[in-house]
Order: C-alpha cells, then structure tokens, then sequence
C-alpha cells in the first residue's frame, strides 16, 4: 500500500473533524459571552431571504446601530448560520422587518462585532466533522484493502 496515498486519505479525516470540533466550541463561547454584551438599539436597513441553486434558503437582515458615537453596520444574525425552511426564513422576516427599531448585543472590545441572537445550533457543526471523519475513513480502509 502506497503510504503517501493513505496519508492523502487519512489526514483530511483527522483534521476536518478537528476544525469544525474547534469551530462549534469557539461558537459556544461566543454564545455564552454575548449573553453578557452590552444592548444598543439599532435599525433593520433591509431584510430579505436568499436561495441558492439547490434550494436552500437563509436569511439577511442588514442592521445599523451606535456606539459611543461610531455607526456600525452588521448582518450576523446568529453565531452559526444554517439553511432555514421557508415558515423558519418568513419568521426571521417577520422579527426583523426593514425600518424596525431592534435590539443587537456588541462585543464591548470591537463594538463593530454585533448580533442580533446571540444564539447558534452547533450540533450542525458537529456533525458535519463526524460525517467527514466517516467518509474519509471509509476512503482510508478501502484503499488500504486495495491495496492489499
């Protein structure tokens, strides 16, 4: 079995999972710190859902608020953005209509880093590193026993 082959096939499915392990517990922790951000009020400039080509919808809502005198722009909703389905995409709309007063959380170190929920599903992030593992895994045995 050439090495350098399954060492081709084997590295991505260590460091995949690895990535978006760290990325799911970074996200985690911005959930929990923003939860303690200061509030600023802000205002929806737009709103609108996106599609892309395999039907995937997702929500933009551009918002613009002040702190100690800076304007800031953001469109972060959340802290881990997923495909939403089309009653979860017109509910968004509904929370952050354009020209609404809302309420946006901003880290008080970059007041130019806000969001709106300071929440996230990071389960999507797990799983992901667990299917890629799988896969690449599955790559890594199949070429190991070719090649026996």
């Amino acid at each position: 079995m050439n090495l350098v082959i399954l060492l081709i096939a084997v590295a991505p499915g260590v460091l995949a999972p690895v990535l978006t392990f760290w990325l799911a517990r970074r996200a985690e922790d911005r959930i929990r710190a923003a939860r303690h951000w200061p509030v600023a009020r802000a205002r929806v400039i737009c709103s609108k859902i996106n599609r892309n080509s395999k039907g995937g919808r997702w929500a933009t809502v551009r918002y613009a608020y002040e702190v100690r005198g800076a304007q800031h722009q953001s469109t972060r909703l959340s802290f881990v953005q997923t495909n939403l389905s089309g009653p979860q995409a017109d509910a968004v709309l509904a929370r952050y209509p354009s020209g609404a007063e809302v309420e946006v959380r901003y880290d008080p170190d970059r007041p130019a880093y806000a969001v709106l929920e300071p929440t996230g599903d990071v389960r999507t992030l797990r799983m992901a590193g667990i299917f890629i593992a799988a896969a690449f895994l599955l790559v890594a045995v199949i070429l190991w026993f070719a090649g026996t």
